[in-house]
């Protein structure tokens, strides 16, 4: 099995490449389904694949389409964009980023983490701990189990 989920793959906003899972750089998504909003897409190994909305509907074909042993991990547009942006001109898309956007690293990734989705699984990180004693929650039919701030880190090992 080759690794498919490699840095940049996705390409830019204006020049995509990959559309493994039905996925762009830069997609939009709306309505009641979007689950997260311009946010980066990352392997295991903390190389940013690309970025854009998700809906449910892209959780769950990300999900049945990995591989075993692929990791598609998400974080947020400020874990993901914006803390890596020295300067900003007119649109954050002229904005200059710090050469580690692409490549934070695992240690950056694993801390920041929302979401893990790997093979028939969806993983919803508890940044906050509001989920309590829940173990899974559904939304939009996805059901993710709730995985702990400190347990990242051992998923992507």
């Amino acid at each position: 099995m080759g690794n498919r989920l490699m840095k940049g793959m996705y390409g830019t906003e204006f020049l995509h490449a990959s559309h493994l899972f039905g996925l762009s750089c830069g997609q939009m998504r709306s309505g009641p389904n979007k689950v997260t909003h311009n946010s980066g897409w990352y392997n295991r190994h903390g190389e940013k694949l690309g970025w854009g909305d998700l809906s449910s509907d892209d959780y769950l074909r990300i999900s049945r389409e990995l591989q075993y042993g692929e990791h598609f991990v998400i974080l947020g547009e400020q874990d993901s964009f914006q803390n890596f942006v020295g300067r900003t001109w007119i649109t954050w898309s002229m904005a200059d980023t710090k050469p580690d956007e692409e490549s934070p690293g695992i240690d950056y990734v694993a801390e920041r983490t929302i979401c893990v989705i790997t093979f028939g699984n969806v993983y919803v990180v508890d940044q906050c701990e509001l989920y309590k004693e829940a173990t899974t929650i559904i939304r939009d039919g996805l059901t993710a189990y709730v995985l702990k701030k400190d347990a990242v880190r051992q998923l992507l090992a």
